[in-house]
Formats: C-alpha cells, sequence, structure tokens
C-alpha cells in the first residue's frame, strides 16, 4: 500500500479533517516543496502553493544562485489566506526551515534586495 509522510500508512490528512476543535471543523491542508530546493527557494514555493499563482523566486535571488526566475503554477491550496483568514504552518525537520523563512519572508514583505518584492503581485 502507499506510505504517507504524515501518518505512515494512513492519511493523517484525512483523518484530521474529520475532525472538530470547539464544533468548528478542521480544514488540514498538505503542501509538497522541492526535494532538491534551497530553504529560500523551498519557502516562495509553499508561499505560492498556499495563495496560488506562479512562483517568483526573486529576479536578485535567482541571478545571483543560477536558475530560473520563475517556477511552477499553482491555483493555491488556500488563496483567501490573509490577515483575517490565517493559517498554521506545521512541519517537521527541514520543513520547519522552509516555514521559518515563509515567516521571514513574509514579515519582509518578501525583500532579500531593494528591487525585489515577492509576495505583492
Amino acid at each position: 500500500g502507499k506510505f504517507w509522510y504524515w501518518g505512515g500508512f494512513s492519511d493523517l490528512q484525512t483523518k484530521l479533517n474529520c475532525e472538530t476543535i470547539d464544533g468548528v471543523p478542521v480544514r488540514v491542508l498538505t503542501a509538497a516543496v522541492g526535494p532538491f530546493s534551497s530553504v529560500w527557494d523551498r519557502a516562495v514555493e509553499l508561499f505560492y502553493q498556499i495563495k496560488g499563482g506562479t512562483v517568483d523566486y526573486g529576479k536578485t535571488h535567482s541571478e545571483e544562485h543560477q536558475h530560473a526566475r520563475f517556477g511552477r503554477t499553482f491555483l493555491g491550496l488556500y488563496p483567501e489566506w490573509d490577515s483575517e483568514h490565517p493559517i498554521h504552518l506545521v512541519a517537521h525537520s527541514m520543513g520547519g526551515l522552509t516555514a521559518r523563512c515563509l515567516v521571514q519572508l513574509l514579515a519582509d514583505n518578501g525583500r532579500c534586495r531593494a528591487e525585489d518584492n515577492l509576495f505583492c503581485g
């Protein structure tokens, strides 16, 4: 049978989506970022998987690291994500670094350099 990253032989996402907290249904979504991507690239990929759109790693970053500026296009797992519709990131191992990097990028409005502004589009 299939082996799930979260839950092993049972699909933890499906199991948790059947739960409620104080009568409110739990909504669990799972993202999958590049297994060989840098932490920066994974954080940017995670953002676009959640919000939707074409992954933009940033002009400066992609030039410095000699890779394509744009990546895959996602419909968005939770496009309504904003200050009124917050999310909780649950991660393990390098996923923890990815989540922390995403939080920092959002705090800096996606700017690693003056001309980059990843998350305004």
